[in-house]
């Protein structure tokens, strides 16, 4: 099967951590957070801490809350996370 433009552009599954990485106001990513590969940097997600209320239409004229999650996406050089990944097999 053949990759399209949308599918090359995707983060691909590579595997998962066996060290916990972090960033501050951020859940700590432990041993087994998954790690994908994307252009020419390994990737791994984390959800914020905090969390933000906000209002949202409703559709009728009033307003409701809605809680919002923050998630960043943390780049990593290959080489900087390379030894610190157990790699799935294809």
């Amino acid at each position: 099967m053949a990759m399209t433009p949308e599918l090359e552009d995707c983060p691909v599954y590579i595997g998962e951590l066996q060290k916990p990485f972090g960033l501050n106001g951020f859940e700590l990513a432990q041993v087994g957070h998954p790690v994908f590969s994307y252009k020419e940097r390994y990737i791994i997600f984390l959800q914020s801490l905090t969390k933000s209320v906000e209002q949202v239409p409703d559709g009728k004229g009033g307003h409701n809350k809605q809680v919002i999650d923050f998630n960043v996406v943390v780049p990593f050089y290959k080489k900087t996370l390379h030894n610190h990944i157990k790699f799935s097999e294809p």
